[in-house]
């Protein structure tokens, strides 16, 4: 079994398709995946867009679609409260209208 795949969207207001380079990015899906307590191999950029910064991000492997609620309750929470990601990344909101399961 494959698991369930929650999708989102994260915009990264003090960030651009430009700043965000492949070594941003790479420190961006390992504390996201710290942060949602998913090993880093679970979580990918799926697309980036301008808008400051959109992140379309996948979270693969979880056991259930209650485990994918779960899971999009972590985001939303963390986003709120700021502890989604470091302050390196700037502010992070959560698109509670991009969640995907």
């Amino acid at each position: 079994e494959e698991g369930v795949t929650v999708s989102f969207s994260l915009k990264l207001e003090d960030m651009t398709p430009d700043t965000f380079t492949e070594e941003k990015q790479a420190n961006f899906v390992g504390g996201l995946a710290h942060s949602l307590n998913v090993p880093v191999e679970h979580v990918t950029i799926s697309s980036i867009a301008a808008g400051s910064l959109i992140a379309v991000i996948e979270v693969s492997g979880l056991k259930d679609t209650s485990a994918a609620r779960a899971m999009q309750s972590a985001v939303k929470e963390k986003s709120a409260g700021g502890a989604l990601l470091d302050s390196s990344f700037g502010s992070v909101a959560a698109d509670e209208s991009s969640f995907i399961t």
